[in-house]
């Protein structure tokens, strides 16, 4: 309850953006999901966006269930992949923001569509359209080297710019 109104206090909202929905992915499993619990006990109310790209037709519903005890939207899949898809998805990103107007948004990566939006969010926001916080968890740092290093040169330099976009972004 609210000290001034002795009204209940209404519960923040946060927004967690995925760069995947696959339950193979350790991060979403074992690292996203355990801490968005953990914030809903703390009284959070809590919704994934979830891009659909790395689900074959079978594991839509173990995607699915996984997700089960979560307010979620799974973005479609795009046929085709490619560098136009992050912005679609990012673009989806910002339009569920709008939507819902939670009071925070969490990029639980720093690469891909949740990159994308927090930069897009920050413009956003000074707009005055939304007014939320912009919060950034990645539990893994590229830098010039990890993962990506067995990417070709362009996705290495893609990666690095998002992490680096992403992170000045963020509140």
């Amino acid at each position: 309850r609210t000290a001034m109104s002795g009204q209940p206090a209404t519960r923040p909202h946060l927004l967690c953006l995925s760069a995947f929905a696959s339950e193979r992915r350790g991060t979403l499993r074992f690292r996203t999901l355990p801490m968005l619990r953990r914030l809903r006990q703390l009284g959070w109310r809590v919704t994934l966006l979830l891009p659909g790209w790395d689900l074959a037709p079978a594991q839509v519903n173990q995607a699915k269930w996984l997700l089960r005890s979560f307010d979620y939207h799974l973005l479609p899949p795009l046929h085709r992949p490619s560098l136009a898809w992050q912005f679609h998805y990012s673009r989806a990103m910002v339009q569920w923001t709008l939507r819902l107007q939670p009071d925070v948004v969490l990029a639980a990566k720093a690469v891909g569509a949740p990159a994308l939006t927090l930069t897009a969010l920050r413009a956003v926001r000074a707009t005055g359209k939304w007014s939320g916080e912009l919060w950034l968890d990645s539990d893994d740092w590229e830098g010039s080297d990890g993962w990506s290093r067995t990417m070709p040169a362009a996705q290495r330099l893609a990666v690095s710019l998002l992490e680096k976009n992403a992170l000045h972004a963020a509140d």
